[in-house]
């Protein structure tokens, strides 16, 4: 789940945001709305048992994370990491749904 700002300090200001994402995904499945194609819509269930987990702040500031709670990983994340791997990936030949996950779930690595 994610939420972005412009708050260079945001940790009191998200704060309610974040402990609101942290309980939808304790839940062992969350449904989300979905767009279609068409323009219409319709709700689906995801399974987040078993799965990485993360609450996101897109920022403008660095890429970092703050804290875990109950499994669940808190990170700040900058929109400059996302737009280089968001560039991998529409140059690259051979970049896999796996691979694009892959760097997601550890882009405060690198």
């Amino acid at each position: 789940m994610y939420d972005c700002t412009l708050r260079r300090n945001f940790d009191e200001h998200k704060k309610e945001h974040i402990e609101n994402y942290v309980n939808k995904l304790k839940n062992s499945q969350m449904t989300i709305d979905v767009r279609l194609t068409d323009g219409g819509g319709r709700k689906k269930t995801l399974q987040i048992q078993g799965k990485n987990r993360q609450v996101w702040i897109i920022t403008q500031e660095s890429t970092r994370e703050l804290y875990d709670v109950d499994g669940i990983r808190i990170k700040e994340i900058s929109v400059q990491n996302l737009i280089q791997i968001f560039n991998k990936r529409l140059y690259s030949d051979a970049f896999e749904e796996d691979e694009l996950s892959a760097q997601l779930a550890v882009i405060d690595k690198t």
